[in-house]
């Protein structure tokens, strides 16, 4: 017995075809439905829209959900700073995705849609990972920690009180620094 790459690739088309929903909501909204969920069992919302520049066929965007949702647990400015900024920033490039005014968009073509669909739900599932540890490398988590060890050092004690990199007053202190 062999695998049959055409029959396979219709059973493929098929059932990825009937995953995808595309809705049109009471004002006019259109919401593109797909399998891709955040880890509560909620689909990530794609909103569809005509681009209003000219210089694309649609824009995808999630209407800001995303970093709604991350800011339940977590400060979303961290995203945006430090390490996390940087790799906030690569995975959105990555993906040709922009931050607008809170939202995640992709402007894309007529013509290359479903890939642009494929992408955005890649980088909303990236973005999202940022949450989890175990997402970065251990130099990354290593500078996330420290980071966010000054971060509430300076929010217990105040920022006057805190030093980074503390030498102590010793012999050798190079060798004793206080990070």
């Amino acid at each position: 017995m062999g695998l049959d790459a055409i029959a396979l690739q219709k059973l493929l088309y098929d059932q990825l075809c009937e995953e995808v929903r595309v809705h049109q909501r009471a004002e006019g909204e259109l919401i593109v439905d797909t399998r891709f969920r955040f880890p509560d069992g909620d689909t990530f919302p794609i909103h569809l829209s005509e681009c209003r520049d000219g210089n694309c066929s649609f824009t995808l965007s999630d209407n800001g959900d995303t970093f709604m949702r991350m800011s339940y647990e977590h400060d979303v400015d961290s995203f945006f700073r430090g390490t996390r900024g940087v790799l906030l920033e690569h995975i959105l490039s990555e993906g040709g995705v922009e931050w607008e005014r809170g939202a995640l968009t992709v402007r894309t073509s007529q013509e290359r849609l479903t890939e642009a669909i494929f992408r955005f739900g890649q980088t909303l599932t990236r973005v999202y990972d940022l949450t989890l540890s175990t997402c970065t490398s251990r130099p990354a988590a290593a500078s996330m920690f420290y980071e966010n060890l000054f971060e509430l050092l300076c929010l217990c004690t105040g920022s006057e009180n805190v030093q980074r990199n503390y030498s102590p007053d010793v012999p050798n202190a190079e060798s004793y620094l206080v990070d």
